[in-house]
């Protein structure tokens, strides 16, 4: 018998290449400020609005674990990631502009 929870990173690469979203298997997100933690086994995205919404709450160190596909889409600026995201840990790939992925490989 085989077990399999998740998706390996060539798996998520051709997913998201063909424009195809994987969904989340698991997610959990609690907020508790100003401190957040998200842990996600699938694909999750954040957009501007999303993470900007969180900070509105008065998050400034969301701790984000992925089993799967971590996107920042291309309205993420390194100064919002700056601003709500504390950690990230990815088993998986990251997928996010060059200025917003130097920002993330510093924390």
């Amino acid at each position: 018998m085989t077990i399999k929870i998740g998706w390996s990173p060539s798996e998520i690469r051709e997913a998201l290449r063909g424009g195809h979203a994987i969904p989340a298997v698991f997610s959990y997100l609690k907020v508790n400020a100003p401190a957040a933690r998200r842990i996600v086994v699938g694909y999750v995205p954040y957009s501007r609005a999303t993470l900007e919404e969180l900070r509105g709450k008065g998050v400034n160190d969301l701790r984000i674990t992925v089993v799967g596909a971590l996107r920042f889409k291309t309205d993420v600026t390194p100064d919002l990631i700056k601003a709500v995201v504390g950690q990230t840990k990815v088993f998986g790939a990251t997928f996010a502009r060059p200025d917003v992925r130097a920002v993330l490989n510093m924390r």
